[in-house]
């Protein structure tokens, strides 16, 4: 899982976008954590692993995921919010059928865009010349996310659309843990040229 974060990254877009004085105000502070934030992180560390394993979460179950200097261990909540997500993935990429392609923890840049911008999403189902699907998997219980015009799903769906052949995106969120009127998982669907007047 990368570790490196850009100034000007898709997490912090919905502050930076809306406030760009931010960005200079926020440079040199300590980059902090929390328990949470951890156990987050530890979470995303299994569905990465079972994505690239092929293998489902409560395989792990009692083990334990070292993020800092903190061991998480794989509990039957974590399983199951992991497990929705890979669900999903893996349900949207049988759908998209031959020739469609998963990719997990996927790296792209932005500097085209902007210099310094780049990211990492958590996982993305690609047709060519059709749908880009790109997932951004929440373990957070405090806060339900809105995927409607998601700055952070629309950063990593410019970044992985960038020079490819699809025509249409779909924003995903799977957040389990958290109550949201839409249900867990919550999509949107733009097409690429809408994505890409956004970034303009």
């Amino acid at each position: 899982m990368p570790s490196a974060h850009s100034i000007l990254g898709a997490s912090s877009s919905h502050r930076w976008l809306n406030c760009p004085g931010s960005v200079r105000l926020s440079a040199g502070m300590p980059k902090t954590s929390s328990k949470y934030a951890d156990e987050g992180t530890a979470a995303h560390e299994l569905a990465e692993m079972c994505l690239d394993n092929r293998t489902v979460a409560r395989k792990y179950i009692g083990s334990f995921i070292t993020v800092g200097e903190t061991a998480y261990e794989v509990t039957e909540e974590m399983v199951e919010a992991v497990q929705m997500y890979l669900d999903v993935v893996r349900s949207d990429l049988q759908e998209a059928g031959q020739g469609a392609e998963l990719e997990v923890e996927k790296r792209f840049h932005l500097d085209w865009l902007y210099d310094g911008m780049f990211g990492t999403n958590d996982a993305l189902v690609g047709q060519p010349f059709g749908l880009l699907r790109v997932y951004d998997f929440k373990y957070g219980a405090g806060v339900a996310v809105d995927v409607t015009d998601n700055t952070q799903l629309m950063y990593y769906a410019l970044g992985a659309a960038h020079g490819e052949t699809y025509d249409e995106v779909e924003l995903i969120i799977v957040q389990q843990r958290a109550q949201h009127p839409d249900g867990p998982v919550r999509r949107q669907r733009m097409w690429v040229a809408e994505l890409d007047r956004w970034a303009d």
